[in-house]
């Protein structure tokens, strides 16, 4: 396990990790994502004992880094910016790794340089960015370490490479419980490759959760009401402001106000949660309605796109279908959400807008 204590840094008057407290789990890939400048890369090199910290510490195995330099046998760090000795070969640097990792594998190793069509005797100055960010990935699988640090890692590969590579770290995941810890910019870089992710902001964690775990609890449903039905009226059912209840003789106004042009309007209307609960507490309760408990269930987005609704909801998926199951809807599901629209909702919550933070 690795584990960060208010760990902090500061270069001058500017602080590039803030009392950061962070936990990463044997047999799990860890996500760290946050723009450029957000502490990533000097976060990785405390953890591996580069860089002093100037509060807290960095425990590996319940060891602290910076005092321990025997504990950097258990790891291999990738940085950003690649750097080998001058003038030297693939086999070379295979040779001076396996010096100081007790577990490499040079066997696995030339395998692995042939399967990616890099020359062993070949000088490495000579590699274009890609083949360098290749060959450094296959010397730190190759090293067999328990922990394995990865900046930008697949930043300069191409998606074929990038596959691959995501590959062997889950090969290795499997074999002997590789635990590899990732810094990106880009979300979708880790998409379907994280178990764990946390989101670096100005120096600080944002938030670090597991993905399963949000998953259980935030949820995207879609749906297209029946006639009658608005956005405002399906959000104050699902947060338990009202029952939902109509006058008939009002449904072939409300169709023509919900269809309009149909679905082949190209626009759509984004709700935020606050103008969503705002117009769920202005509605007027139907004569035939009773306000229920919310249950659990909290509607944090909105979208409607023609006459389909797309809501983002927190709480229980049984709660959530139970209650879709009680009103008569034309259709609706509840789709998977990317880890994108995961953390777009969590952001939102807290007050900060990812959007702004990462695309």
């Amino acid at each position: 396990m690795i584990e960060s204590r208010d760990l902090t840094k500061r270069f001058d008057d500017v602080t590039a990790v803030d009392h950061v407290n962070a936990v990463i789990t044997e047999g799990s890939v860890f996500g760290l994502v946050g723009t450029n400048g957000a502490g990533k890369s000097t976060f990785l090199r405390l953890v591996t004992g580069i860089l002093k910290p100037d509060e807290g510490r960095v425990l590996i195995d319940g060891e602290d880094v910076f005092t321990n330099p025997r504990i950097r046998e258990r790891f291999f760090y990738i940085p950003d910016d690649q750097y080998f000795f001058s003038n030297v070969t693939p086999r070379e640097m295979m040779t001076f790794f396996a010096k100081i990792y007790p577990f490499f594998d040079r066997a696995r190793f030339s395998k692995l340089a042939a399967a990616f069509d890099l020359p062993e005797s070949r000088k490495i100055n000579t590699f274009s960015k890609g083949m360098k960010k290749q060959l450094s990935i296959i010397l730190g699988i190759s090293a067999g370490t328990k922990y394995l640090l990865c900046d930008e890692t697949f930043d300069g590969l191409d998606p074929v490479m990038r596959q691959a590579v995501k590959s062997l770290l889950a090969e290795d995941m499997t074999e002997r419980g590789l635990t590899p810890v990732i810094t990106s910019h880009n979300l979708r870089e880790l998409e379907d490759i994280c178990d764990h992710v946390g989101l670096l902001h100005k120096g600080g964690i944002l938030f670090s959760r597991d993905l399963d775990d949000m998953k259980l609890n935030i949820h995207k449903l879609q749906c297209v009401p029946k006639p009658g039905m608005t956005a405002d009226d399906l959000v104050a059912y699902l947060s338990g402001t009202h029952d939902v209840s109509f006058d008939p003789d009002d449904a072939e106004t409300s169709a023509a106000a919900v269809s309009g042009d149909g679905i082949k309007s190209d626009s759509a209307a984004v709700v935020s949660t606050d103008e969503a609960e705002s117009a769920s507490a202005g509605m007027t309760e139907a004569a035939s309605g009773t306000a229920n408990a919310s249950d659990g269930l909290s509607v944090i987005r909105v979208e409607q796109r023609g006459s389909i609704l797309t809501l983002t909801v927190r709480g229980s998926e049984f709660e959530l279908l139970s209650r879709m199951e009680r009103i008569d809807t034309v259709f609706y599901e509840i789709v998977p959400l990317s880890l994108e629209e995961i953390f777009i909702s969590e952001t939102e919550v807290t007050g900060y807008d990812i959007k702004k933070l990462l695309f």
